[in-house]
């Protein structure tokens, strides 16, 4: 992940764009799924991050690191967003629980047959969908 020494600032923690604002400022067309937003995410979680990680979304809210967000907010990260609404689109057709079973169950079960933490994730199958979402729409 890149992000800002020392972890974002209060300002930035509090700093919010709406879904509609991100989709019209990066290209996406498309019905923006009501209720999300994307938000600066907090240093705390950005502490859990391993590896490059630019944003994570959990129900109703993508999370993005400094540099990601305001990307989204310039309208420079048009792939970055349409991988996140990927995940919004699951988050909502599997559930929280199917997409945490899922998600999680995917991860552990590489990493138990001997890959590494950067190649389980990219053989997670919501992470294959999302990324194949971004590429298609490019």
């Amino acid at each position: 992940m890149v992000g800002m020494p020392g972890g974002a600032s209060t300002a930035d923690n509090l700093a919010a764009v709406t879904i509609d604002d991100a989709m019209a400022r990066n290209g996406v067309v498309g019905s923006p799924p009501p209720g999300v937003v994307i938000r600066v995410a907090p240093a705390w979680l950005r502490r859990l991050w391993v590896g490059p990680v630019q944003a994570m979304t959990l129900p109703g809210v993508i999370y993005a690191s400094p540099d990601a967000f305001r990307a989204l907010e310039q309208g420079t990260a048009r792939a970055l967003l349409i991988h996140e609404l990927e995940h919004v689109h699951q988050w909502r057709d599997h559930g929280r629980l199917g997409f945490t079973i899922r998600y999680l169950g995917d991860y552990v079960g590489a990493r138990l047959a001997g890959f590494s933490h950067a190649t389980a994730y990219r053989a997670i199958s919501f992470e294959r969908e999302a990324r194949a979402a971004a590429r298609d729409a490019m």
